[in-house]
């Protein structure tokens, strides 16, 4: 479901972010029943929460690493960025882009002076022209639905374009939506794996170690830890988990390997053969017996 729309930049000015005005939502009502997105409010002021991450690109690299030509790859990624945030911008907001990235991107260099040819100023190595050229065939590639660019980071929060919030109160306020996703994916991711465990492992118990067996539940550090699982498993993973070991027979892989070694023991062996050829207890080999009416094959 397309959640929504960036509207056309008609400020005069280059957008580099994501307010809430420069957005269209397909349709507010679906989306806030479905949980996709939430009004929260701070301080007397309101804010939407996404459920999932919206792109929004970050210029930080450009920044640190400026662009040393036209045939930088930066150049083209700059281009697709600001195309993103400024969708089908007009003649006087194309030339804006094109002044924005020569003057805020550029790798510079000593030329000499205009004014005074003895004299060396540090000059921009991108012309107008250069940029101009690069982001037309951005332009036209955009519309490629395959090259489409997307955003690879993002932001759970947008705020109102007056918000009175002070920048240490943003980052706070995305701190803590970003700290509310980690522990919704790793719940979700949980009980993913409980359920992969259930579709494969019919007969076995499920136990936490055994999720993290799995590997399925990662991190940015690796697998969770058995610690992490117990702490964000759902109440709906512990209910799902508890209905099927109420029902699985077997709580460890070689109580099952041996169960599998007794369905191929002649008809007919005593109890003390069987607990012989096994090397399994009695009670165990009465269990097998009992189990045995119950399933047909494993």
């Amino acid at each position: 479901m397309k959640i929504f729309t960036i509207k056309p930049n008609r400020t005069g000015k280059v957008r580099t972010t994501l307010y809430l005005e420069d957005i269209e939502f397909e349709n507010m009502n679906t989306l806030l029943g479905f949980g996709l997105v939430r009004y929260e409010t701070y301080n007397d002021e309101e804010f939407l929460v996404f459920k999932e991450a919206i792109g929004i690109p970050k210029f930080n690299k450009f920044y640190a690493s400026r662009i040393k030509g036209f045939d930088d790859p930066y150049l083209t990624e700059v281009c697709k960025m600001l195309l993103y945030l400024n969708p089908n911008p007009d003649k006087l907001l194309r030339k804006k882009i094109c002044e924005f990235i020569v003057l805020r991107f550029s790798q510079l260099e000593m030329r000499p002076s205009n004014i005074k040819s003895t004299e060396m100023v540090s000059m921009p190595v991108l012309t107008f022209e250069m940029v101009e050229a690069a982001l037309s065939i951005v332009y036209v590639t955009e519309d490629n639905a395959e090259k489409k660019y997307y955003p690879k980071t993002g932001v759970f929060i947008l705020f109102s374009k007056n918000s009175k919030y002070s920048k240490g109160d943003k980052i706070s306020i995305h701190a803590q939506s970003r700290s509310q996703a980690i522990v919704g994916h790793l719940s979700s991711a949980i009980h993913i794996a409980a359920e992969h465990l259930i579709d494969t492992q019919e007969f076995m118990k499920i136990t936490n170690t055994k999720i993290e067996d799995t590997k399925l539940v990662r991190t940015h550090r690796g697998v969770a830890s058995l610690r992490m699982i117990a702490k964000y498993m759902k109440d709906d993973t512990k209910e799902i988990i508890a209905d099927h070991n109420a029902a699985a027979p077997f709580p460890t892989t070689r109580t099952m390997k041996k169960y599998k070694e007794f369905l191929a023991i002649e008809e007919g062996k005593s109890l003390s053969e069987i607990t012989t050829a096994l090397s399994i207890s009695k009670s165990t080999a009465v269990e097998f017996k009992n189990l045995k009416d119950i399933f047909n094959y494993l």
